[in-house]
């Protein structure tokens, strides 16, 4: 198991790494490569190759909707809490136009699924099984914070707010090992924050 996450990991970055080298963030081919290489060979590895149940990788109906409430309250509370600059990413949301936000927002959603279920389902819930919960959960988000080379960052001290990012939302993943305590509410709300700060705009065809 630890074999095909090690492999399923660098086999993520590599192709995203190119998709990224090779299209503009708008393509098609972003979420394409998302689905097929954070989703789909997990799901299909666990489903049909290990034949475990979906609930190994996050998607359960055990605690759904616990899960999807309480993703609810975190995202509105990250939503209302003041940033470091002053303005919260409530106050920055409602300044974009309906043309520039819906980009984003289907971007967040698409890329938090391929997050939560990669990172989390995938990933943490494999090196708990090995290792228990406290390492999982430092490994997910060591790799979490790691496969951002796939968006061309450079290895830096950058790297530590995403490790942070990771660990919060590991251990948030962990009070119910269910996805819809962290998607479609949480990551896309986190993920919108990351995106906003650095200025990231769309055009509205994405």
């Amino acid at each position: 198991d630890l074999f095909v996450v090690l492999l399923s990991f660098f086999a993520l970055v590599a192709g995203l790494y190119t998709v990224w080298k090779t299209v503009s963030i708008a393509s098609v081919w972003v979420p394409v490569s998302m689905l097929v290489l954070g989703i789909i060979i997990p799901i299909t590895y666990n489903s049909f190759v290990k034949k475990r149940p979906l609930s190994e990788t996050g998607i359960s109906k055990k605690h759904w909707l616990r899960s999807l409430v309480l993703g609810l309250i975190l995202a509105i509370a990250f939503l209302s809490a003041p940033a470091p600059t002053g303005t919260s990413l409530i106050g920055a949301v409602t300044a974009l136009t309906l043309t520039e936000l819906l980009p984003l927002l289907a971007l967040e959603i698409t890329a938090g699924l391929f997050w939560t279920i990669f990172f989390f389902g995938w990933v943490q819930m494999r090196f708990e099984r090995a290792f228990g919960a406290i390492p999982a959960i430092i490994i997910a988000a060591a790799f979490f914070a790691l496969h951002h080379v796939a968006y061309g960052e450079p290895v830096s001290f950058l790297f530590m707010g995403h490790f942070v990012g990771g660990l919060i939302h590991a251990v948030i993943f962990r009070t119910t090992r269910n996805i819809f305590i962290l998607w479609p509410f949480f990551v896309p709300t986190t993920g919108l924050s990351y995106e906003l700060g650095w200025g990231l705009r769309l055009p509205f065809e994405a």
